[in-house]
C-alpha cells in the first residue's frame, strides 16, 4: 500500500509540475515534432538522392558496358582490315616484282630482235582496240 501511495504522490506531483509549466512543455513537445519532422524530411531527400544518383550509376555501368563491346568489336574489325592491307599489300608487292620480271623479258626480247636486225617491227599495225572486232580479221 505504500507504494501505491508514493507512487500517486509522485504523479500527482508530475501533473501538478506538468500544469504550471504546461507553456513549456507544450512548446518543448511542437517544437521537438517540428523538428522531428524536418530530420525525417532532410533524411527521405537525402535516401531520394541517393537512389537517383544510384539509377545514374547502374546506367552508366550499362553504357560502359555497351562501350566495351563496342571497342572489342571495333578492335576485331580493325585486325581484320590490317590483315587484309598486310595481305594487299604482299599482293601489291608480288604483282611489282612480276611487273619488273615482264619488263625485263621485254627488254631482252627487244634487244634479241635488234640483234636479229627485226626491232622496229615492220608491217601494218593494228588499233589493240579493234582486234577483237570483225573488221580487224
Amino acid at each position: 500500500m505504500r507504494v501505491l501511495t508514493y507512487l500517486k504522490k509522485k504523479w500527482e506531483n508530475i501533473t501538478n509540475s506538468l500544469v504550471r509549466h504546461s507553456k513549456v512543455v507544450v512548446s518543448v513537445c511542437v517544437t521537438s515534432i517540428i523538428f522531428m519532422a524536418l530530420i525525417f524530411w532532410i533524411q527521405m531527400s537525402h535516401q531520394v538522392e541517393s537512389l537517383g544518383f544510384l539509377g545514374d550509376n547502374f546506367k552508366l555501368q550499362a553504357d560502359v558496358s555497351n562501350y566495351e563491346n563496342i571497342v572489342t568489336s571495333q578492335s576485331s574489325y580493325i585486325n581484320t582490315a590490317n590483315k587484309v592491307i598486310d595481305n594487299q599489300r604482299t599482293n601489291l608487292k608480288k604483282s611489282d616484282d612480276l611487273i619488273k620480271i615482264q619488263g625485263d623479258v621485254i627488254q631482252k626480247l627487244i634487244q634479241r630482235l635488234k640483234e636479229l636486225d627485226d626491232w622496229p617491227p615492220r608491217g601494218p599495225f593494228f588499233d589493240p582496240d579493234s582486234i577483237t572486232r570483225s573488221e580487224a580479221i
